[in-house]
């Protein structure tokens, strides 16, 4: 029990370091473009003094040809707001694509920082498996001291109630509750099947016992695996 709950806790540290990954790369690239600060600033200039210049001409152009390219107003006005649309969306996917260019510049120190993360992750898996072993250690150490000396002296209690239960029922095989008793015994000493038959014994003896039907169901689902 203690080693799947370390294998689980384990697991749960992974799945949190490989969780932290992707954010602590991104803020990384961010810092990378953050260095070139003045050259997006200077790109973005650029792109919006060429998306003014194209819009100031397309006005222009519109102007001059207004009658034979629309014929009405609303149209006109349309045209405008969709020439604007269409720029704007060029020039995000030109802001994009600089950026990209940007960090493939970085490509390497990219991958430099992966594999310090990636080590980095690797000796805390290894200092959260150190510390877990020895908790784990420790852990069996108490229960060796303590728990194991509490099952035993329950093993022998109950080794001492079945032989009492045994020579009751030998005096009496019509006592039900006897056969309730002793099986609560066996049941607690995991010997299953002497503890359904003594349950069931109970049960024929007086049906109407909620207590031997209800610790039958229970062997039964602890056997079907419920």
């Amino acid at each position: 029990q203690l080693v799947e709950k370390n294998e689980q806790v384990l697991a749960e540290h992974a799945r949190q370091r490989q969780q932290k990954k992707g954010p602590e790369i991104d803020e990384y690239k961010r810092q990378l473009l953050g260095s070139h600060k003045q050259d997006i600033a200077a790109h973005e200039q650029q792109l919006q003094e060429e998306m003014d210049k194209d819009m100031a001409a397309y006005r222009e152009q519109a102007g001059k040809n207004f009658a034979q390219w629309f014929g009405s107003g609303a149209k006109h006005d349309q045209a405008l707001l969709d020439r604007q649309e269409a720029l704007e969306k060029e020039a995000a996917q030109k802001r994009e694509a600089y950026r990209l260019q940007l960090l493939e510049a970085h490509a390497q120190d990219i991958a430099n920082y992966e594999q310090e993360l990636a080590e980095k992750n690797s000796r805390e898996a290894a200092i959260d498996e150190k510390l877990l072993q020895k908790q784990l250690e420790e852990e069996l150490v108490i229960y060796e001291k303590n728990d194991l000396i509490k099952e035993f002296r329950l093993v022998s209690c109950c080794k001492q109630a079945l032989e009492d239960y045994t020579r009751a029922i030998g005096c009496d095989e019509t006592y039900g509750a006897a056969y309730y008793d002793r099986g609560q015994f066996y049941y607690a000493l995991k010997e299953y099947g002497p503890a359904a038959e003594d349950f069931q014994k109970a049960l024929e003896i007086n049906p109407n016992d909620p207590n031997a039907r209800s610790m039958l169901q229970k062997l039964e689902a602890k056997q079907s695996g419920l």
